[in-house]
């Protein structure tokens, strides 16, 4: 079984309907876990949509809801997932097929890029594990399927290197197990770009932009890498 942990703050609800239904109709069985903050519209919308396990957080942020929600997590595989993105019905069960029948741990694949309306306008396609190359850039999407013991002996996600953790996590799991990598070309995911995303709004606000770039400079700091932020 694979475990999806869906944070969510603030989302659409019909984004946020979009996403879970995502994953009920997936060809796999998989346990959906909604990570959301108190009062939010979310624990609503998922008692309607039959979710079991909703973690309420005090306060948002996507480590602290993360790691909180991994402590109920019962699949031998996870991915990660937010609110408003949409996984097509063949996500889980194509990259769960080429983990087992590749003898690796962890699966990152190509994806659609979509509109406010989840329209394709275009696909984001990579290039098989290179650790070098992932030092210099990341290109592993956050919701990378990802085998739970692996995962557990790396836990938590770390807090202090800001939107960084994933890449950190993925560099800090090929330093200890070596390329327990797959890539899977065929995209299986719309990513939804509404102009709301971080990668939007650090354009226009520089303290946003300042604070990822020294939080990338930390992060990499850690794996042996000099990187000058790029300070506006």
């Amino acid at each position: 079984m694979v475990t999806i942990i869906m944070n969510t703050y603030n989302d659409k609800p019909e984004q946020l309907r979009t996403a879970i239904t995502g994953y009920q109709i997936q060809k796999i069985p998989c346990e959906i876990i909604l990570s959301t903050i108190a009062g939010d519209s979310a624990i609503k919308i998922g008692e309607e949509m039959g979710i079991k396990k909703i973690v309420i957080n005090e306060k948002p942020g996507i480590c602290g809801q993360l790691n909180k929600a991994l402590e109920y997590t019962e699949g031998h595989w996870f991915c990660y997932a937010s609110g408003n993105d949409y996984a097509l019905p063949n996500k889980l069960i194509d990259e769960h097929s080429l983990l087992l029948r590749k003898k690796k741990k962890l699966c990152y694949s190509a994806f659609y890029r979509g509109n406010k309306d989840l329209k394709i306008t275009g696909t984001n396609e990579f290039h098989p594990y290179d650790y070098r190359k992932h030092l210099m850039g990341n290109f592993m999407i956050d919701n990378a399927m990802t085998n739970m013991e692996i995962l557990r002996k790396y836990l938590p996600f770390r807090e202090n290197v800001g939107n960084y953790l994933f890449w950190d996590m993925w560099l800090r799991i090929y330093e200890g197990e070596g390329n327990v990598f797959i890539y899977n070309p065929k995209p299986n995911f719309i990513y939804r770009l509404d102009g709301t995303g971080r990668h939007f709004r650090k354009k226009k606000d520089k303290n946003l932009w300042n604070k990822d770039e020294r939080d990338r400079a930390f992060m990499l700091k850690t794996h042996g890498v000099r990187y000058q932020p790029r300070i506006r």
